[in-house]
């Protein structure tokens, strides 16, 4: 079971290049890369082909500020079971988000794509990039990119802390809740007819850099939720 009242952390400042994702070592091989002279593509190309083993989302800004925010996922378990003999890859079962009723908007046909929750976000300002980030979950994400984006905009907190909140979600009939919700809070939410169904795993996981152009720095996070950290120099 996830210890969600570990403590919290604190944004990495860099002046350079960073990278967050949502495993270490994925933050290590893309590190290196940055660190050896690489872009931001170098460096999202040896964190993924880390993350297509261990985890799907990273984030990354190189030295001449390209900014990548990156989402792999083979969807189930093992995707669609499948292996491409040549290269051992295994392929995703995301086409079975299709429908089968005609007419439906999510009907599978030629040269589409199903609905589904892959959301590699990148915020603007005035015509600028200012945040690659992205809040992994499944059906969460749409939600929790909404939740973070408040947090951070709307209540001014820093990435981390607007990372670090506790989550919930409506799906399924219910209000899913994480532990760290207090029980007031909780207790107000039920008497206004919300039916709660506490998490017992996190609600996804996000990563962030926020690139702070007045300072020339880069503020990097990586959610708690997830074993991954931000890096940076």
């Amino acid at each position: 079971m996830h210890d969600f009242f570990r403590p919290g952390r604190a944004p990495l400042i860099a002046r350079d290049a960073a990278i967050a994702t949502s495993h270490p070592l994925a933050t290590a091989a893309g590190l290196d890369i940055l660190g050896s002279g690489g872009n931001a593509v170098d460096a999202a190309l040896a964190a993924v082909s880390v993350q297509c083993v261990v985890e799907p989302h990273m984030t990354g800004i190189d030295g001449d500020g390209n900014a990548i925010s990156f989402i792999n996922s083979i969807f189930h378990g093992f995707g669609s079971g499948r292996v491409d003999p040549a290269t051992g890859v295994l392929l995703h079962s995301r086409g079975s988000s299709f429908r089968v009723a005609p007419g439906h908007p999510n009907a599978i046909g030629p040269r589409k794509r199903p609905l589904h929750t892959i959301i590699p976000g990148l915020l603007r300002r005035d015509g600028a990039a200012v945040m690659p980030f992205g809040v992994m979950g499944g059906h969460y994400q749409a939600a929790g990119h909404a939740h973070f984006l408040s947090n951070l905009l709307d209540l001014r907190l820093d990435i981390q802390q607007a990372m670090d909140t506790p989550r919930f979600f409506a799906h399924g009939g219910a209000l899913e809740v994480e532990p760290t919700i207090p029980e007031a809070d909780l207790a107000e939410l039920a008497r206004r007819g919300h039916v709660l169904k506490p998490r017992k795993l996190p609600l996804g996981g996000s990563q962030v850099i926020w690139i702070d152009r007045g300072n020339a720095t880069l503020a990097a996070g990586s959610d708690q939720r997830k074993d991954g950290f931000a890096a940076g120099f």
